[in-house]
């Protein structure tokens, strides 16, 4: 696929390089006339290549902030709008993962869904953010017929660049949306699991820790699926995450003055995000006489998803509730009918065509239900039933775009809040300071109200009516809080922990233990600063192996040499923190994986585990049964002749774990160490080929922590790859007594081009744990050393 490109690579290697390389660096000095400007702007860039626009209006700000971030950008931003155009065959080729990818985002009806709002909403939006949209478009367009176009779309033969829509714009809260895909796996998952196993030993493995059964109960209308539909979704889901990065997981915490030694509040932020290269984040500084803003950009977006100022700073991470609904849909394509309430009622049908570059075109059918769009397989002509979704982002009422520009342009708390209440997806955990002392929290979200009973992480019944919503739960009935007495408020995808309006939540709730090792750790003394902060945002410590450790180390009876002896010493005496040179994370986390390998695979079968892998529930579970020996899951159904106890399991699982390790990393257990099987590299699109990997990615690299840690280096469970693929997309650390020196780092560069040298210079202090500061005040950016380029009119 790429060959052709690689040789276009050899020979422009050879072209001398300010005529070819350099020449697609963006301009960071000098002066650009800039047709449609009213005044200059300047764009100081800081030693990080961090750009500090500093306007005299919003237009003009906005237009030259598209023009900077398509300098650094622009490739990653053809990238994120081919995600809302379901596009990426047509640039990248044929590729049957890829294919599958688009034809989920065409059924999700991203940018669809975006022309939609616009058409409606246009008229009665804010004339002064339809101005900024513009604005900010026209600026990126400018860049794209000014400059080179990327030297990666060159590669990839592309001899052109279409300009850039608002309605592209838009699609972002819907990129960002399909955090949801743990749910889209999950539900049918969970039906599929039902029709073959009890209730008691499915309850089992969905027990969520804030749950009192463990005991699944089924919907009384019940549903049956045709097909392991979750495989396609799984594959499509993964070849998206891996070219753009979709939103997992996070924390932040924020704190009072009264727990702050600088008398001011405190705010700790670090989104957890499929790592991609370039970084998901952009970081800018934009400036008017009338506002500013410091913060984190989704590169296609104009407004910062996180960030501060000299009064304020929010911190965002997913909040995992359920705002997204799997129905099975009786359809009867004949009639081109879907049962509705017990009625026929009309589908909607779109023929949509996707172009995969180097093969024939790809026609589909987009078929909507009054619940939303169906997202399996379908066979036209055929009568059967069919999965759609309901998902908040198709609402008419989404207004998430205006929310994140009155997040930004807000002040005061009140402002904020009222802000929020626009917003319905991504749900998203906010958390706000401010220069007057207030912390607070709220979830950003349309929460579905179902009928009582209804248990919605499972597929539900379209036809009937029975499982239809009663209404969505008002923003002041979503679970908040404002200055606790605690002076303290922990988020990281956990059970919510304040819901004054009482609401039945469901959701697909991360396990416990970074929640709970952060609100541990923040109790062993009452004051903190910065400096203490960054020690937790990067803190290592295996606290799940606490689960693990009495019955892993009572389980091994028998060694069965030397090796296993050492081995088992090694692990009790690991103090739990998974530094890159420690023997102990190996032998734990090679030994949990055989454990869910020994104990899963014989019922549920390689796929269903995979798919059971991907999602929190098998965390929730694991922990669970670790201290339930009785439960059904512990005995391997391959044997039919004894029923195998927990010890048994676990012993073998412990044999397997040694027999990987030395076959990985050989029979001395001191090159066990962790730094060498749990490695990060920034992947790019071009460098998943080899010999491109060596020009285009960073990495391989050693790297501490786990899942389950506050530094959440994450692999996939399901594999036995040990591969970091999701973890901290940036660390923020805010002292509001000192906003304008905050800390933040990314895990790359602020710049996407493998030529600049802003493209790989954070790693090594990402690593690390430590940061950079991120400054406002114009006389400490042109301290750290910094470039001047003057837009003009």
């Amino acid at each position: 696929m790429y060959l052709a490109g690689f040789f276009a690579l050899l020979v422009a290697l050879l072209i001398p390089a300010d005529l070819f390389l350099k020449s697609h660096l963006p301009l960071i000095d000098g002066e650009v006339q800039v047709p449609g400007l009213s005044s200059q702007v300047e764009i100081y860039r800081d030693r990080w290549g961090i750009p500090h626009l500093f306007a005299q209006n919003d237009e003009d700000l906005f237009k030259a902030y598209g023009y900077t971030v398509a300098s650094d950008r622009l490739f990653q931003m053809e990238l994120l709008r081919r995600v809302v155009n379901g596009e990426l065959s047509d640039l990248i080729g044929e590729k049957e993962e890829l294919l599958k990818a688009d034809k989920m985002l065409r059924k999700l009806r991203l940018r669809k869904s975006a022309d939609e709002y616009l058409e409606l909403h246009e008229k009665d939006m804010d004339p002064h953010l339809l101005k900024i949209l513009s604005s900010f478009v026209d600026g990126i367009n400018f860049y794209v017929s000014t400059r080179p176009m990327p030297l990666e779309l060159k590669l990839l033969g592309q001899k052109s660049m279409r300009p850039f829509q608002v309605a592209e714009i838009m699609g972002v809260a819907g990129y960002m949306g399909l955090s949801f895909a743990e749910g889209l796996i999950a539900d049918p998952l969970k039906t599929s699991l039902l029709e073959e196993f009890s209730p008691e030993m499915v309850g089992e493995l969905f027990i969520k820790e804030n749950a009192d059964t463990n005991q699944a109960v089924q919907n009384k209308t019940k549903v049956s699926l045709q097909s392991q539909w979750y495989k396609d979704i799984m594959i499509a889901m993964q070849e998206i995450d891996q070219t753009v990065g979709l939103f997992h997981g996070s924390n932040s915490w924020v704190l009072s003055p009264k727990r702050s030694k600088s008398g001011a509040a405190l705010l700790a932020n670090d989104p957890h995000i499929a790592f991609s290269n370039p970084s998901v984040w952009y970081e800018a500084h934009l400036h008017t006489p009338e506002w500013e803003v410091y913060g984190n950009f989704v590169p296609l977006a104009p407004f910062p998803a996180i960030g501060h100022d000299r009064n304020r700073a929010w911190a965002v991470t997913m909040a995992e509730v359920d705002d997204q609904d799997m129905y099975q849909e009786q359809v009867d394509f004949t009639q081109k009918t879907v049962l509705f309430k017990n009625a026929p009622v009309p589908l909607k049908i779109e023929q949509e065509i996707i172009k995969v570059k180097g093969a024939a075109d790809v026609k589909i059918d987009v078929i909507s239900t009054p619940h939303g769009p169906l997202v399996d397989d379908t066979d036209f002509g055929l009568k059967g039933k069919h999965l759609a979704l309901k998902w908040a982002y198709h609402n008419p009422e989404n207004h998430t775009l205006s929310a994140i520009y009155e997040m930004m342009k807000a002040t005061k708390y009140d402002d904020f809040k009222k802000a929020l209440a626009k917003g319905v997806t991504p749900a998203l955990n906010v958390s706000w300071v401010d220069r007057e002392g207030n912390i607070a929290w709220h979830i950003m979200a349309k929460i579905p109200v179902l009928p009582k009973g209804v248990d919605s992480t499972q597929v539900l019944d379209g036809a009937s009516g029975k499982h239809e919503y009663l209404r969505y739960a008002t923003f002041e009935e979503n679970p908040h809080i404002l200055n606790p007495d605690s002076g303290v408020i922990v988020t990281a995808n956990y059970y919510p922990e304040y819901n004054p309006g009482k609401l039945t939540l469901q959701g697909y709730w991360q396990a416990s233990e970074r929640f709970e090792r952060i609100n541990k750790l923040l109790s062993e003394k009452e004051l903190w600063d910065l400096d203490d902060l960054n020690e937790i945002q990067f803190d290592a410590y295996a606290q799940l192996y606490d689960y693990f450790k009495p019955v892993l180390l009572s389980s091994v009876t028998k060694k069965r040499n030397h090796l296993d002896e050492v081995a088992l010493k090694k692990l009790r005496e690991w103090d739990g923190v998974s530094r890159v040179n420690s023997i102990g994370s190996s032998i734990f986390y090679m030994w949990f994986y055989q454990i869910t390998q020994h104990m899963l695979k014989d019922e549920m079968g390689a796929d269903r585990l995979k798919a059971y892998g991907s999602v929190a529930d098998m965390l929730h579970f694991m922990k669970w049964a670790i201290t339930h020996p009785e439960s059904k899951w512990w005995d391997d159904h391959t044997t039919m002749s004894e029923v195998e106890s927990r010890e048994v399991i676990v012993e073998k699982a412990f044999y397997e774990a040694i027999d990987a390790l030395k076959i990985r990393l050989g029979n001395h257990i001191g090159s066990w160490k962790w730094g060498k099987l749990h490695t990060i590299e920034f992947e790019h699109l071009l460098g998943k080929k080899k010999p491109l990997n060596k020009i285009f990615n960073i990495g391989p690299l050693p790297a501490q922590g786990s899942f389950s840690h506050i530094d959440n280096m994450s692999y996939r469970r399901y594999e036995d790859s040990f591969d970091v693929k999701l973890g901290p997309s940036t660390r923020r650390l805010i002292d509001m007594a000192e906003p304008e020196r905050s800390w933040g780092i990314l895990p790359t560069g602020n710049s996407g081009l493998f030529n600049s040298p802003h493209f790989d210079d954070q790693t090594p202090l990402y690593l690390k744990g430590k940061y950079r500061r991120q400054l406002l005040d114009i006389a400490d950016i042109k301290k750290s050393g910094f470039n001047l380029l003057k837009l003009k009119p």
